[in-house]
């Protein structure tokens, strides 16, 4: 191998074995040499990739929302099979629900935690939201809210449905949240219809 494609496995390995460390431990238990030992590195090849735990944390953070933008845009593109696909790696990935919630707690009691959080959230949304206004385009529909609220509204409901699968995992029927998406979706778009008719 290349230095940089070891660089780049090494960094890979580490972030993996991040998620694991973090999920089974919570983010104020784990160490550095837990995710180290887990990656099978050493802890300075961690240190070379992450100043900090807490800047491994965010690289974390940032890998699955990138994950999640593409589930998301999956789902908007075909509700009824992406979506059942989301709930599955929801499922095989609940360490990653907990980790989840710790980021949300962790960015609550840590402003300047909470500000960076903010900021990549911010920024995911916005992304989201040029999905949004590309679709409306393609189905030349008038959105009834701004793209950016729309693009809250449609992570928030993937977000909400991380919690059933740690309280009740199997009284959740799968198919909930592609109909919750779709009706949802429907919803806005009847309301475009409606705003785009001239007064009777």
């Amino acid at each position: 191998m290349r230095q940089a494609e070891k660089r780049a496995l090494t960094r890979h390995n580490v972030l993996r074995a991040a998620q694991d460390v973090f999920g089974r431990s919570g983010y104020h238990q784990a160490t550095l040499r837990d995710i180290a030992e887990e990656a099978g590195v050493s802890k300075g090849a961690v240190y070379y990739n992450f100043a900090s735990k807490e800047e491994l944390f965010l690289a974390l953070l940032d890998a699955r929302m990138d994950e999640r933008l593409r589930e998301i845009r999956a789902v908007n593109s075909e509700p009824d099979h992406a979506a059942r696909d989301y709930i599955e790696n929801v499922k095989r990935n609940r360490e990653w629900i907990t980790l989840f919630f710790e980021f949300v707690a962790h960015a609550a009691r840590d402003n300047r935690f909470g500000a960076q959080f903010a900021t990549r959230f911010k920024r995911f949304w916005a992304e989201l939201a040029d999905d949004v206004e590309r679709r409306a385009r393609e189905q030349r529909v008038d959105l009834p809210l701004p793209a950016e609220q729309l693009a809250i509204a449609i992570d928030v409901l993937g977000i909400g449905f991380m919690i059933p699968q740690i309280i009740d995992p199997v009284g959740i029927p799968d198919d909930l949240l592609p109909k919750a998406l779709t009706y949802m979706l429907r919803g806005v778009a009847q309301a475009a219809a409606e705003q785009a008719q001239p007064p009777a």
